[in-house]
């Protein structure tokens, strides 16, 4: 059902070259004062989002994304974000989601908390951890973790959503439990891990790529199709231990990973859709691969980071965060 996007010979592959982006190349937009920097977020509605410690931070179009502004100083140590607009976005704590939204210049949380009796299935032992969050608006909100942990929020209340993962959870196999990522698109919605999940129907069922059989998913995300129609959904990880990157698509499409030359330096961990219809995948260590439709596109190789934070495209630029030996936000022109 599924095709890894490192395949063999026979994979269509990107027409374009890596491009090697040293710091100098870099232009550096932000540079958090007090905090560290933990995730990135865009809107297409021309709002960039930093966040990470207590912090979080906004940055608007028409100051060149050169004005930073708190909009929560919090002791919770945030360690992801999801932006809707410019004027709500979702923080993400290792144990909880707080929606915030502006109002008439003023930011505030809204009162609803997960509550803690969704944060297990009644027949394990541990709280969860909560990996990523995704959403197709502030009323429709995703939440995953450890233990099998799916979180929705319907704009009222949160909901522990039930998949084939419960079960794992609960046995030796807890490990398979994890859910690392989220995403999706109109309608659908896919989530990523040794077991990957799709929900149709109100009801999660297990996803079996035989194609990409090994690849442990930890980011999913949609691309534009390009001539086709509607969109490709692609999962992206690999083998943590050798650092071995991987990419298979719902859809089966044959699109390769450029391989002689190259090669990745480590596996994919995050990635985001993107409104230009592309998507974003990243290491750790600072390498954005960029795929529009089927094909890779563009892989940035920034020079080493302590902690890659995140990636948006915006225009003419690829916008980009994390901890270099500082916490900084910068761009540099995509290709």
């Amino acid at each position: 059902m599924g095709a890894l996007l490192n395949c063999a010979d026979g994979c269509r592959r990107t027409t374009e070259v890596a491009v090697d982006m040293p710091s100098s190349s870099w232009e550096v937009v932000f540079s958090a004062p007090s905090s560290p920097i933990y995730a990135l977020a865009g809107t297409s509605d021309g709002a960039l989002f930093a966040g990470g410690g207590g912090r979080v931070y906004r940055a608007l179009a028409q100051d060149d994304y050169r004005n930073w502004t708190p909009i929560v100083d919090t002791t919770l140590r945030v360690v992801g974000l999801y932006a809707f607009n410019k004027a709500s976005v979702a923080m993400r704590t290792a144990g909880g989601v707080t929606l915030l939204g502006e109002v008439e210049g003023r930011w505030r949380a809204l009162p609803i908390a997960i509550p803690d009796s969704l944060l297990g299935n009644g027949r394990i032992v541990g709280r969860p951890l909560l990996l990523d969050i995704w959403g197709r608006s502030p009323t429709d909100v995703y939440a995953v973790g450890t233990l099998g942990t799916i979180l929705h929020f319907d704009g009222a209340r949160w909901r522990r959503e039930h998949s084939p993962l419960d079960s794992l959870a609960a046995e030796s196999t807890a490990n398979q439990s994890i859910v690392v990522g989220v995403g999706g698109d109109g309608t659908r919605t896919f989530a990523a891990g040794d077991v990957a999940l799709q929900k149709a129907a109100d009801s999660w069922s297990r996803i079996d790529p035989s194609a990409a059989k090994g690849c442990s998913s930890h980011a999913v995300v949609t691309t534009r199709a390009g001539s086709r129609s509607g969109q490709e959904i692609i999962f992206g990880g690999g083998d943590y231990l050798s650092r071995i990157p991987c990419l298979w698509t719902l859809s089966g499409a044959a699109v390769g990973l450029p391989s002689q030359g190259l090669k990745l330096h480590d596996a994919l961990f995050q990635g985001r859709s993107q409104d230009d219809g592309t998507a974003l995948f990243w290491t750790y260590g600072g390498e954005a691969v960029e795929i529009a439709g089927d094909r890779v596109t563009r892989i940035y190789r920034l020079a080493r980071f302590r902690e890659f934070a995140g990636a948006v495209n915006i225009g003419d630029f690829l916008y980009f965060a994390g901890d270099t030996g500082a916490f900084v936000v910068a761009r540099v022109r995509r290709r």
